[in-house]
């Protein structure tokens, strides 16, 4: 028996990472925009890490727990957002009436 951690012959994250970078060359991109693909896929991914708690209000909204502010933070750095703004969106709705039209109620 090996010493050492035991190693799946399915998963390959280095050559997987590389095949995927080299396809993206191919199509086109460059290193500036592989990057900023990766920010976008690491600020959903942070997102993901956020949670919520019901704001106690009649209208059903809710608030960012504090637990997850280091996760906004670094959501919204990295989608190059006021951290403030990602907050808000995050919290809010608009309520859109049947009629359509550029007005609507802003639930917060």
């Amino acid at each position: 028996m090996k010493d050492g951690p035991l190693k799946d012959p399915l998963l390959d994250d280095h050559g997987d990472f590389n095949r995927m970078s080299v396809a993206m060359k191919k199509i086109g991109l460059d290193d500036t925009e592989k990057l900023d693909l990766f920010r976008v896929v690491a600020g959903v991914l942070h997102l993901g890490n956020i949670d919520f708690e019901e704001a106690g209000s009649t209208s059903g909204g809710c608030t960012i727990r504090k637990q997850s502010s280091e996760a906004v933070e670094h959501s919204a750095e990295l989608l190059g957002l006021e951290e403030e703004d990602l907050r808000v969106s995050l919290t809010s709705r608009v309520m859109l009436t049947t009629a359509g039209g550029a007005k609507g109620t802003v639930i917060k």
